[in-house]
């Protein structure tokens, strides 16, 4: 049987005539002298002028391969380490985690995959913990599906490990006597009134201390792939109609049990559960990774919509703040700037106010095709990286924008309307799985579907994912929102505007302009450095 990569696509990089898409080096460069230098990317080759022209902080990207050809070497070096922590056996580095085995004579599945996070991905350089509050939000996301939803498809969690040496196994995987002496304990601390223990019982580790890991099982199955791999080729209604429903039951699923406010499951030292960590979008570890403040603290969760709005758009001003290449010019700046200003204003008009104060329902924000598997009929089978999944707001739980391929900034023209029958079809099928699953929170029943449908008609869905995409919200609202509203006299908006973004704006934009000169010459050195790897000629 053929074995199945287990990690998302997350890293793919626009197509441009100077940027390579494929994975490997471009063919025959040491006969092509007066070819162009390129530089390896996660994902794709890049010329000097292209990483120069990037919207993304290239100082960071263009070290990523390098940093991950160095982190693959000390997994393969740590193969022992990693085999005491479970007594699992490594056979087989797969991409970004280990494909294991487990020993005979434990009660585990044949096959595991030991999966650590990257530590140049999620900003742990400029804010350490980064790399344990992902891993104990997706631990924990994943014993909290287990208990509530046991029909999501999601792979079964046997272990986790944080930085530091404190590792949480199964409780049937641990000594009888262990077992009784924590089962004991956790006894008398529900008598003293707490609550939210698991099945894992936390033990230190003597190997492997400086990662994180998780321990979940391999998704091997000939009859199953992953959705990005088929997403994009011809394909049937029926099986369109299948992924819709299935997804829809997944969303109805998760929300069906209220939570009691906007945040991210985390699991504590002793192996309680509780709502406690900030919502855990993917876009903010990324901006920390680029040193940039996410506006939000670890430790912050909301009772009120308002509240989340308001902090996800302080992370857009930080970017704009902190990212040495936010602008280009000061035109672009002070655009940006109006953009900012006006998405603050024009929050009540794009959100629904009834829903400010609840339900909060649980929602997998990175639910993408990458991270779905299906069968040939396109029902899924399992879903894979939870990290990202958080307790929302009923109306962000929203039907995901890649259903037509193509990036939530880019549905314009003939994919607006394209996408507009995906989005009711999508919507109808949620309407059919509801009828069966119906929403209760403080006495009244919620429709999943009409709050789907309100939203889009209402031009609510653009704006709350311009809150979660920094690159897109400039482009979402110009696009999207903006057009709504009556024209300005023209060369009116932007000077009149963007001076109450921030007081002092001409100075900001002069000290943005000297930032673009440094961070040009910093990407100028990193390319011409072996912090970015070797060059490849093309």
């Amino acid at each position: 049987m053929s074995s199945l990569p287990q990690t998302n696509d997350e890293n793919a990089i626009p197509p441009s005539e100077d940027v390579r898409t494929d994975n490997h080096p471009p063919k025959n460069e040491e006969s092509t002298p007066l070819g162009k230098p390129h530089k390896a990317l996660l994902r794709g080759f890049i010329t000097l002028s292209a990483a120069e022209d990037e919207e993304d902080d290239m100082t960071a990207k263009l070290q990523h391969a390098e940093k991950r050809g160095d982190f693959y070497t000390e997994m393969k070096k740590r193969e022992k380490d990693i085999k005491s922590v479970h007594c699992v056996d490594t056979r087989k580095l797969q991409c970004l985690h280990f494909s294991v085995y487990k020993q005979p004579g434990l009660s585990l599945p044949s096959r595991m995959a030991f999966r650590v996070p990257l530590l140049y991905k999620v900003g742990e350089e400029f804010y350490p913990g980064n790399c344990e509050e992902k891993l104990r939000s997706e631990a924990a996301t994943y014993i909290w599906i287990g208990e509530n939803c046991p029909d999501a498809p999601t792979p079964t969690l046997r272990g986790f490990g944080v930085p530091g040496g404190l590792s949480f196994f199964q409780s049937r995987s641990v000594p009888f006597w262990q077992r009784i002496k924590f089962f004991a304990w956790r006894l008398l601390s529900r008598l003293r009134g707490r609550a939210g223990f698991c099945d894992f019982i936390p033990q230190m580790r003597t190997a492997f201390l400086d990662h994180g890991y998780t321990l979940v099982d391999w998704i091997e199955n000939e009859n199953e792939q992953m959705l990005s791999n088929v997403f994009n080729q011809p394909h049937t209604e029926a099986q369109t109609q299948n992924l819709y429903r299935n997804m829809a039951r997944i969303f109805i699923s998760l929300a069906k049990i209220p939570q009691p406010r906007i945040g991210s499951w985390t699991i504590n030292n002793e192996g309680q559960l509780t709502l406690s960590n900030r919502p855990l979008f993917c876009h903010l570890q990324r901006l920390e990774d680029w040193d940039i403040p996410s506006g939000i603290a670890r430790d912050t969760t909301y009772t009120s919509a308002d509240s989340l709005h308001l902090d996800l758009l302080i992370g857009h001003d930080n970017r704009l703040r902190y990212q040495k290449n936010a602008v280009f010019s000061e035109d672009d700046a002070r655009h940006q700037a109006v953009d900012l200003v006006l998405m603050r204003a024009s929050l009540a008009q794009f959100t629904d106010r009834s829903l400010r104060d609840g339900p909060f329902v649980m929602y997998m924000t990175d639910m993408h095709a990458s991270n779905i598997f299906v069968d040939q009929d396109w029902n899924i089978k399992h879903i894979i990286d939870l990290e990202w999944a958080c307790s929302l707001p009923l109306q962000h739980v929203m039907v995901p924008h890649w259903l037509t391929g193509k990036g939530v900034d880019l549905l314009t023209g003939p994919e607006y309307e394209r996408f507009g029958n995906c989005y009711k079809q999508f919507t109808d099928a949620v309407r059919q799985e509801e009828t069966n699953a119906p929403l209760f929170y403080k006495g009244t029943t919620y429709s999943l579907a009409a709050t789907m449908n309100r939203i889009w008609e209402q031009h609510h869905y653009w704006y709350l994912s311009a809150l979660q995409s920094p690159k897109g919200l400039f482009n979402l609202f110009r696009g999207q929102l903006q057009p709504l509203y009556e024209e300005p006299p023209k060369g009116s908006l932007c000077p009149a505007v963007s001076v109450f973004w921030a007081p002092g704006m001409s100075s900001f934009v002069s000290s943005k302009l000297e930032d673009l000169t440094q961070y040009i010459q910093e990407v100028r050195d990193i390319f011409n450095s072996g912090k970015s790897g070797r060059v490849y000629m093309r």
